[in-house]
């Protein structure tokens, strides 16, 4: 008799939107990104008070500060997305207290292990966390390969290989739960070059406080 699979045991649901900026504002953000190579450095773990450890992490950001141009943009195209979102993935219908948004870089050999974005046992800034939404862009031709998105069940314990990958492909959001466990697949990018590197906007929906929330 075969056991019954736990629903810890499952991948978390995820919505995939492709063709998600018109042609016009795509040639927007990327010539705009490829100018602001020299604004990028080593991505953080922990937050914008953290520390480089690339055991755990490997990329470039912009600093939040470099992103302000772009961010009233990226949340009028994000924002109303969310109630569909919250049915796509089976969450209750939260009110958005505030959104993170980043701009990373990912270039040869760049990663990030397995993770989650959100806390599940502590109060803090990132405990407030529902859904995580990630926006891929790239220059054209492409010159990277890998740095899929790979979603893992929620148990570590699940049977080992089950996992779902999904592809970085060129003007695609993918969203999920905050506190669905995955990880960026190592990228491979043999010019090494800025622009031929894997680009990605990630998103953070937060829940407004329960004494705002309605």
């Amino acid at each position: 008799m075969t056991a019954a699979s736990s629903p810890l045991d499952r991948i978390a649901p995820y919505v995939v939107r492709d063709d998600f900026l018109s042609a016009d504002d795509l040639r927007m953000l990327i010539a705009w990104t490829l100018a602001r190579e020299a604004d990028f450095a080593n991505t953080l773990v922990g937050g914008p008070h953290g520390r480089v450890d690339t055991a755990i992490r490997a990329s470039r950001s912009l600093p939040p500060k470099s992103f302000v141009p772009q961010r009233a943009f990226f949340l009028d195209h994000l924002l109303p997305l969310v109630p569909d979102l919250c049915t796509a993935l089976g969450l209750q219908p939260f009110t958005v207290g505030r959104v993170q948004l980043g701009l990373v870089c990912h270039n040869d050999g760049d990663y990030y292990r397995r993770h989650i974005d959100t806390s599940v046992t502590t109060t803090g800034p990132v405990a407030t966390r529902m859904i995580s939404a990630v926006y891929y862009f790239h220059a054209e031709p492409k010159g990277f390969s890998g740095g899929e998105l790979r979603l893992h069940p929620f148990s570590p314990r699940a049977r080992t290989g089950a996992f779902t990958d999904l592809a970085p492909a060129q003007n695609r959001l993918i969203a999920f739960p905050s506190w669905a466990p995955h990880e960026v697949m190592p990228v491979s990018c043999p010019s090494g070059g800025f622009a031929a590197a894997r680009f990605s906007v990630n998103c953070w929906f937060h829940r407004a406080p329960p004494e705002t929330d309605q």
